[in-house]
Formats: C-alpha cells, sequence, structure tokens
C-alpha cells in the first residue's frame, strides 16, 4: 500500500469514528429529553 491508500484509510477511519459518535451523542440526548418529558 502506498501512502496516499494508508491517508485515505486513516480519514474514512476517522470519519467512521466521529459518525459513530455524533450519533451516540444525539441518541443520548434524544433519550433523556423523553425521559424527562414523560417522568417530569
Amino acid at each position: 500500500m502506498d501512502g496516499e491508500s494508508v491517508a485515505k484509510l486513516s480519514t474514512a477511519k476517522w470519519a467512521v469514528i466521529w459518525l459513530s459518535l455524533m450519533f451516540a451523542f444525539a441518541f443520548t440526548l434524544v433519550f433523556y429529553i423523553t425521559f424527562m418529558w414523560i417522568y417530569f
């Protein structure tokens, strides 16, 4: 593998990591708001 392929792979990896982090954060936020709305 040459340097360019490694760089693309690394960028894709970080994109997936950021995407999963944002998804987890959004899910937690929605869950928290729903929980608060139902119980309070």
